[in-house]
């Protein structure tokens, strides 16, 4: 399992906020879904899909260190903020960089930041112990720094969480059952992420059927923009 690929387990679509005693809830972080593998003074980032993006975020090395576990396989999802806030074309940014001087000008530029929710492997896995157990040994070894930390959740407030979220800007909730089990590659209904929907009018100008995509105008001052949405 250590410094394999692995794909994660999936979050569902919920609809309302609610407020349960047998949940818990998180902030939906929007960056990108990592994986964190370490062992000994060995450590690698993997993405969703299994690729390795070490080399594209030198904050790993203390990462590493903050890391109080021989050997561990953290849940993260890998963010920037940006006036407090994470923004997803931040960190893909990151994600995107190959050029060794402009992946160290972007440590100071677009500083990533892990945020750990899930620890599924300590020595041994750990995929059917419940979430909160699981929850209480990520405490346990993640030393809190600017580079990694664990995330907050409220027991039972989704409703409070999710106003919250909707103050700071920010993408909506994730809700656990405390009992969760995690289940590699699957959608569980276990866990359900409930989003922040914004709307905005368009003009459909165009469409294509393969791939699918649309042509959209936005109105702008009373001036039709036109651009490719896809």
């Amino acid at each position: 399992m250590l410094f394999t690929p692995i794909k994660p387990m999936i979050v569902s679509i919920g609809n309302e906020p609610f407020g349960s005693e047998h949940h818990i809830f998180e902030p939906k972080w929007d960056g990108w879904r990592i994986l964190l593998h370490k062992q000994r003074d060995r450590i690698e980032a993997y993405t969703r899909n299994g690729n390795i993006v070490t080399s594209k975020f030198p904050e790993l090395r203390e990462v590493r260190e903050a890391i109080k576990a021989n050997s561990a396989i953290l849940d993260c999802e890998g963010i920037v903020l940006r006036g407090g806030r994470p923004v997803f074309d931040d960190f893909s940014f990151r994600g995107r960089l190959s050029n060794s001087a402009r992946i160290r000008d972007a440590v100071h530029t677009h500083p990533a930041t892990f945020v750990a929710f899930d620890v599924i492997y300590m020595e041994h896995e750990l995929l059917n112990e419940p979430l909160m157990k699981r929850k209480q040994r990520l405490t346990e070894i993640v030393c809190p720094t600017e580079v990694i930390t664990p995330t907050m959740y409220l027991e039972g407030k989704g409703k409070a969480l999710f106003e919250l979220t909707r103050e700071k800007d920010m993408e909506g909730i994730v809700a656990k059952r405390k009992d969760s089990r995690y289940l590699l590659d699957t959608k569980s209904m276990d866990w359900l992420k409930i989003k922040h929907f914004k709307s905005i009018d368009v003009v459909i100008l165009g469409y294509r059927s393969n791939p699918f995509g649309l042509v959209i105008g936005l109105n702008f001052n009373h001036q039709l923009s036109e651009f490719p949405h896809f």
